[in-house]
């Protein structure tokens, strides 16, 4: 199988798959596969999220994922929060950020011991 890294973060990649024609969105642990017009769709549901919106909707303050993705299948929802929602916006090609070839100190989302 010949998969071409369309792009890369520390959430999850974007592939494509020469020889089925997919690609292979893979971020956090989820793994979807879209074809070209998919891929359009779904990078067009990322665009159109508005994120004032959903910052000013009152949540519970337990609730840390509050940017929804509706799918096609009527009973799933895909949340992320802040942070998730740009790094996602990177890999489907919305962000214009600069993508960062190495992560800092502060990217790793775990504790440190500096000893």
């Amino acid at each position: 199988m010949k998969s071409i890294v369309v792009r890369k973060n520390k959430f999850g990649e974007l592939l494509y798959c020469e020889n089925c024609g997919f690609f292979h969105l893979s971020f956090s642990n989820m793994l979807i596969e879209l074809s070209e017009r998919e891929l359009r769709a779904f990078h067009m549901a990322v665009k159109e999220i508005d994120i004032d919106y959903w910052n000013n909707v009152p949540f519970n303050q337990t609730i840390k994922r509050k940017f929804p993705i509706s799918t096609s299948q009527e009973n799933l929802v895909l949340v992320f929060d802040f942070y998730e929602l740009e790094c996602l916006k990177e890999l489907v090609m919305i962000s214009n950020l600069k993508r960062k070839d190495f992560i800092s100190f502060f990217d790793i989302d775990y504790v440190v011991s500096l000893n």
